[in-house]
């Protein structure tokens, strides 16, 4: 059982200035609004100048409970929670979005975990399982959208808080010592991951028309959720050489699906036989 309190402090200078021109010629490094290569004219220029400073307040509690059915079987419950700080876009086009100087807030995540921890045959087959589902609220997430700027129509891509996002799966080890000398080790882990909502904005160019899907005339939003999928799936297994294989105990692990953050804790502390 735990509870932590943490708060980030965030200042972010961003800055972004566009030009047109001719190919850079290979080689070439351009870092600095003072150094514009030669032939190149903004356009339309400065599109992002700004200092963005915010907090963000998070409290992440643990509790979990264990039992021991006997000294080499154990099972356990627990509810955990994680979070990934927000911040500001240093890509964020701040002429066609405005709302980018806002920044995005925290993802959170809470999990809820179910699982059992064996050594059987005098310690020689290790068997661990668990079952877990994790709800993120404002996950973030990288949006792409399309608007028509200057009579072209521009990509923006910004980051931000678009709804909830669900990750469940279970997992499987396994390790047998068939000699002193051998010992096999198996993991299996499957992973659903998808959203819930997946909302993107429909004023969020007020400058000019969006383009994005879904967005007529009075929408405000669009939900998206069924046309982004976070789908993973995995399984692994191993064949290695001596190692000690540990009585039914408890752990502390993070894990993460591909691209995205989660936080997932294992159980209390467990009796040594």
């Amino acid at each position: 059982m735990g509870l932590r309190w943490n708060e980030d402090k965030v200042t972010a200078p961003v800055f972004q200035e566009d030009y047109v021109g001719a190919p850079l010629p290979p080689g070439y490094i351009y870092s600095y609004p003072s150094q514009v290569p030669p032939g190149f004219i903004p356009d339309p220029g400065v599109v992002t100048d700004y200092t963005g400073n915010r907090s963000f307040v998070n409290t992440t509690p643990r509790v979990g409970f264990d039992y021991h059915f006997t000294k080499n079987v154990m099972a356990y419950i627990m509810y955990s929670r994680g979070f990934k700080s927000g911040g500001f876009d240093m890509r964020g086009n701040a002429l066609l979005n405005p709302s980018t100087e806002n920044g995005y807030n925290s993802e959170t995540a809470n999990n809820y975990e179910l699982g059992i921890k064996t050594t059987l045959l005098d310690d020689t087959l290790l068997l661990n399982a668990d079952v877990f589902y994790d709800p993120y609220t404002n996950a973030q997430v990288e949006l792409a959208l399309t608007t028509l700027y200057a009579g072209s129509v521009s990509n923006v891509t910004y980051t931000d808080n678009a709804g909830k996002q669900i990750n469940q799966g279970a997992e499987l080890q396994a390790a047998w010592r068939a000699t002193r000398a051998l010992t096999f080790a198996a993991n299996v882990g499957y992973l659903d991951s998808y959203y819930e909502d997946f909302i993107v904005p429909c004023n969020v160019f007020p400058l000019t028309p969006t383009l994005t899907p879904g967005c007529t005339p009075g929408v405000v939003s669009v939900n998206e959720a069924s046309s982004n999928y976070p789908t993973t799936s995995a399984t692994s297994s191993t064949a290695r050489g001596p190692r000690a294989i540990p009585r039914a105990s408890s752990t502390a692990t993070a894990v993460g699906s591909p691209g995205r953050w989660s936080s997932r804790w294992c159980c209390a502390t467990a009796a040594t036989a």
